[in-house]
C-alpha cells in the first residue's frame, strides 16, 4: 500500500535528483553555485538542462515554463514545449543551458501605473538555483527572478535574493572586524520551527535556535502555516489545541500536495483539526515563498450544511479574487456547488472571524445557517465567540457522546418596520417577511427576484405561514443565491415578525419549519433572539485554483 511519504517531494527536481543524474564534476559546482553564490558555469547549466529535461520527461512532462511571482500576488507562467520540428519534419527534443537560465516574457502587464511603449517595458526571468524545480502536471516549472532590463524588481524573489547578498556582505565585515578572515559566505536560512503539543495540558510553544557561526532567521510563510488566533482577555490555553489521532507525513494533504512539498510536514491539532502544516527544516530564503505558492494553487475546504443551506468553508486569508472564486466554486454544474463559500480566521475581538460570499460573489453581513456550521469546524469549546460584518455573534455547542448534536446562536435584536408588501426586519442583514395563506402556492422564482430587488441593495424575502401558535412554515428567496432549503437569519426574521405581530408567543421556542428541516427560535421579552438547529459536515476536499 502506498503512504504519502512514498511519493513525498517525487515531484521535486531536488539535490538527491540532481547528485543522481548529474556528474560528480558538474553537482559540486552547481553546488558551489548554490552554497556561494559563485556565477552559473554555462557548461553546467547545460548538463543541469540536460538531467533536468530527461527526468522531467520521464515524468511525463511536455513543456516546460520560467514560474515566477510578479507582484500581483499570484504565479505567473509561460509555456514553451520541449519538442522542436527539425528541417527533415521529424521532431526533437530540445532543452538548453541558456532556455534553463533565462527567458523573456514580456512585462508589459505588470504596469507602473504610467503609460509605456511595449519594448520598454521588457521583462527577464533568471534562473534561481536555490530553489527546486518542480513538475505540475505535464509542464516542468523553473522558479525564476523577475526583473526590468534596467533591474528593478518586478516580482517577491527578486528582494529576497538582494536582500541576502546584502546580509551576506555585511556580516562577512562584521566577521573581518573580528579578525575571521577563513568564513567565506554567511547564509542567512529559513530556522527550523519546534512545534511541542501536549495532548493533555494543550500547551504550544514554537522556537527558534541559532548555530554559532550562521545566522538563522524563522520565517513563515502564510500559507499552510497555523495562524496565530488571540485569545479573548482571560481565556485559558485550554481548548487552543486539540489532541489528534496519528501524525503523518502530509496528513489529509493528498498524494499531489506531498509529491511538491519539501521539508518536514508538522500536523497538528492546533486551532483547527487535519489542517497540515509544513515546516521546512532548512533552507534559504529566497526559495521559501515558492512551496508556499505551490500549496497555495491547492485549496483545501470543507463542505458543510445547515438545514440543506451549504457552503465551501475554508480557514485562512481571504483571496484577492474571493469574488469571482465563490462564483466559480458555487457553480453546481462546474465546481463543488453550494450556496456560497466562508473564510474564516483569526479575529481581535472575537475567537473567530468569518465572511461570507453567495453565489453571485455578493457579500453577506450574516448567515445563521452558516455560522453554525462554523462553530461546529472550528472548536469543541463550549461556547464560541464569532466576528461577523453584522457584529459580535455567541455560539453555543450541544454535545452528544463527544459529537456536535447541535449549535445554538445568540443573534442580537431585530429591528421591525412594518409594511403592505411585508414587514422589513433587520438582523444585520435585510429580510422582506411575508405572510401568506399558503406558502406552497407562491411562485417563489418569480416573486422572490423581484421583491429582492424592491428595497435599495437588495434584502432576503421571506414567505411564511401561521400553522399554530409556535409554528411556522416558511420558504425563502436568498439575496445572491437564490431559492436555498434554509437561511437562519431568515427564520428568526420570520419569527421576530409573528412575535411582533402577535401571532407567536414570547419567551417560547417557534418551530420554523423550512424546506430543509426544522429550527427552533426563542425571542425573548428583552427583544433578543436565540437559534437553534445542527450543522452537518458534507465532506472534504481540494481543488487547484
Amino acid at each position: 500500500m502506498a503512504h504519502d511519504f512514498d511519493s513525498f517531494g517525487s515531484l521535486v527536481f531536488d539535490d538527491r535528483v540532481m547528485k543522481a543524474t548529474l556528474s560528480a564534476k558538474v553537482y559540486q559546482k552547481l553546488r558551489k553555485t548554490i552554497d556561494e553564490g559563485s556565477r552559473l558555469d554555462p557548461v553546467v547549466a547545460e548538463a543541469v538542462a540536460a538531467a533536468m529535461k530527461t527526468w522531467a520527461i520521464e515524468h511525463g512532462a511536455t513543456h516546460f515554463t520560467h514560474w515566477f511571482q510578479p507582484l500581483t500576488g499570484i504565479t505567473a507562467e509561460k509555456h514553451d514545449s520541449f519538442i522542436s520540428p527539425a528541417s527533415d519534419g521529424r521532431i526533437i527534443p530540445e532543452f538548453s543551458g541558456k532556455e534553463l537560465i533565462r527567458g523573456e516574457p514580456d512585462a508589459s502587464s505588470f504596469p507602473s501605473g504610467g503609460l509605456r511603449a511595449t519594448f520598454e517595458a521588457r521583462g527577464y526571468t533568471a534562473w534561481d538555483p536555490t530553489s527546486y524545480a518542480f513538475l505540475k502536471g505535464k509542464t516542468l516549472c523553473i522558479p525564476t527572478a523577475f526583473c526590468s532590463y534596467g533591474g528593478q524588481a518586478l516580482d517577491k524573489k527578486t528582494p529576497l535574493l538582494r536582500s541576502m547578498e546584502a546580509f551576506n556582505r555585511q556580516a562577512l565585515r562584521v566577521l573581518r572586524l573580528f579578525g575571521n578572515t577563513e568564513v567565506r559566505r554567511v547564509r542567512t536560512c529559513v530556522g527550523a520551527e519546534l512545534l511541542d503539543f501536549l495532548e493533555g495540558g494543550a500547551v504550544s510553544k514554537a522556537e527558534a535556535g541559532s548555530e554559532y557561526g550562521k545566522t538563522t532567521l524563522l520565517w513563515r510563510s502564510g500559507q499552510g502555516q497555523q495562524p496565530h488566533l488571540p485569545r479573548r482577555p482571560g481565556a485559558g490555553r485550554s481548548g487552543a489545541l486539540r489532541p489528534i489521532s496519528g501524525r503523518t507525513a502530509c496528513r489529509g494533504g493528498g498524494a499531489e500536495r506531498a509529491s511538491l512539498l519539501c521539508g518536514r510536514p508538522v500536523s497538528s491539532g492546533v486551532q483547527i483539526p487535519a489542517q497540515p502544516s509544513p515546516s521546512p527544516v532548512s533552507g534559504l530564503p529566497a526559495g521559501g515563498p515558492d512551496p508556499a505558492k505551490r500549496r497555495a494553487e491547492l485549496m483545501r475546504f470543507t463542505k458543510m450544511q445547515g438545514l440543506g443551506n451549504d457552503y465551501l468553508y475554508v480557514y485562512g486569508p481571504v483571496p484577492e479574487d474571493a469574488v469571482q472564486l465563490s462564483r466559480r466554486l458555487s457553480d453546481r454544474h462546474f465546481g463543488p456547488g453550494a450556496d456560497g463559500l466562508i473564510f474564516m480566521g483569526p479575529s481581535e475581538q472575537a475567537d473567530f472571524s468569518m465572511r461570507i460570499f453567495n453565489a453571485d460573489g455578493s457579500e453577506a453581513e450574516m448567515c445563521g445557517n452558516g455560522i453554525r456550521c462554523v462553530g461546529k469546524y472550528l472548536s469543541r469549546k463550549h461556547v464560541l465567540v464569532i466576528e461577523t460584518r453584522a457584529g459580535l455573534r455567541q455560539l453555543t455547542l450541544h454535545n452528544d457522546a463527544d459529537k456536535i448534536a447541535g449549535v445554538s446562536v445568540e443573534m442580537g435584536t431585530a429591528r421591525i418596520v412594518p409594511g403592505s408588501a411585508g414587514d422589513l426586519v433587520e438582523l444585520g442583514n435585510p429580510h422582506l417577511v411575508r405572510f401568506v395563506p399558503d406558502v406552497e402556492m407562491v411562485d417563489i422564482t418569480a416573486e422572490g427576484p423581484k421583491l429582492e430587488h424592491s428595497v435599495p441593495g437588495g434584502v432576503n424575502v421571506e414567505f411564511v405561514q401561521v400553522l399554530t401558535q409556535n409554528r411556522l412554515r416558511m420558504r425563502v428567496w436568498e439575496r445572491g443565491s437564490g431559492v436555498t432549503l434554509a437561511c437562519g437569519t431568515g427564520a428568526c426574521a420570520s419569527a421576530a415578525a409573528a412575535v411582533n405581530r402577535g401571532l407567536c408567543p414570547l419567551d417560547s421556542p417557534i418551530e420554523l419549519v423550512l424546506d430543509g428541516g426544522s429550527l427552533f427560535i426563542t425571542v425573548r421579552a428583552d427583544g433578543s433572539i436565540q437559534m437553534e438547529g445542527p450543522a452537518e459536515t458534507v465532506y472534504e476536499g481540494e481543488i487547484k485554483l
